[in-house]
């Protein structure tokens, strides 16, 4: 993003992390084997942009090559694409092994974060070229200790880093390729420690010193002018 404005403007950019609350958002342990039921995340609004049907033909596939891991998904958000989605499920055959889609305070975000193993965060490229400028999602998902699966749209690749995987591709076989790839790379003890770790440069600490080197950069700014 940075990039774009820097290219197309005149404009100074100052770059502020998004931050996320570590005290609110916190991983329970997580062990050395990936559980049976595999359970898997989707929280998002529920419009195209977010790819939530790219999240459930995903697993359609997941479930289909790799059966042993008997993988289950939780969607979480509200939107236009509700019944859509639902009808989606039904003709995958998913219906025993999806839940939802139900809207999910954000009081309750963090519990259902931490009893998830992998967040599924398939966002495409959109409309006139919209595309996910951060994903506050994938840091809160991180910060609770779980890996990410995404799509190259925007921004999410680097606010995912070492956290995650970014598919290759914005289909559902590129993403059950990476689901596949984060299970084989390291165990859910492993990501952990990764995720949190990288979660955790990205806190609300960093964020409000961002903000404040942003005012003072303004402020002397004011002051030669």
């Amino acid at each position: 993003m940075s990039k774009r404005i820097s290219a197309h403007t005149f404009m100074q950019v100052h770059r502020v992390t998004m931050g996320v609350d570590t005290r609110k958002f916190r991983s329970p342990m997580r062990g050395r084997e990936w559980p049976r039921p595999l359970r898997l995340l989707f929280a998002g609004r529920l419009v195209p942009q977010k790819g939530a049907d790219v999240a459930l033909r995903a697993l359609a596939l997941f479930r289909e090559r790799h059966p042993e891991y008997d993988a289950r998904l939780f969607l979480v958000g509200e939107g236009p694409e509700k019944s859509r989605l639902q009808e989606l499920v039904m003709r995958l055959g998913l219906a025993t092994v999806v839940e939802g889609p139900v809207l999910v305070t954000k009081e309750k975000m963090a519990e259902v974060m931490a009893q998830a193993d992998i967040l599924l965060m398939p966002s495409q490229i959109g409309p006139e070229e919209w595309q996910e400028a951060f994903g506050r999602a994938a840091i809160e998902a991180m910060a609770c200790g779980i890996p990410v699966v995404a799509c190259a749209s925007g921004g999410l690749a680097d606010t995912i880093g070492p956290g995650g995987i970014v598919a290759h591709g914005f289909d559902g076989a590129s993403v059950c390729e990476a689901l596949y790839s984060v299970l084989g790379l390291a165990t859910p003890e492993a990501w952990q420690k990764v995720a949190t770790a990288h979660a955790a440069r990205q806190s609300l600490v960093r964020m409000e010193a961002d903000y404040l080197d942003l005012l003072t950069m303004i402020e002397k700014g004011n002051h030669q002018s």
